[in-house]
């Protein structure tokens, strides 16, 4: 896994670049200061997301207590986040 790397410099940004710049749309690079954007992730990128609910659903199906299905979505948003620099990739404006 890799983290982004900036589309006009081509550097690659540390873990903790693109951590701060997560939930920015437009992303400045630390190397050469140009503006960055997010690009959507691949297809399969949010699937910690859309993973949630179902979790949810079925924990209230077979009865699961409410303390369980609060830690397990916490724990799932977390894994998410923590790997959302890797799943990031970044494009130039108007491309």
């Amino acid at each position: 896994m890799e983290t982004p790397a900036c589309a006009f410099c081509k550097e690659k940004w540390s873990y903790t670049d693109t951590l701060k710049n997560n939930f920015r749309l437009t992303m400045i690079c630390p190397q050469c200061g140009k503006e960055n954007y997010f690009m959507p992730m691949e297809r399969n990128g949010n699937k910690a997301l859309m993973i949630l609910p179902i979790v949810i659903l079925i924990g209230v199906f077979i009865d699961i207590s409410i303390g369980w299905l609060i830690a397990l979505s916490v724990v799932l948003l977390s894994i998410h986040l923590l790997l959302f620099p890797f799943k990031t990739r970044l494009k130039k404006p108007h491309q």
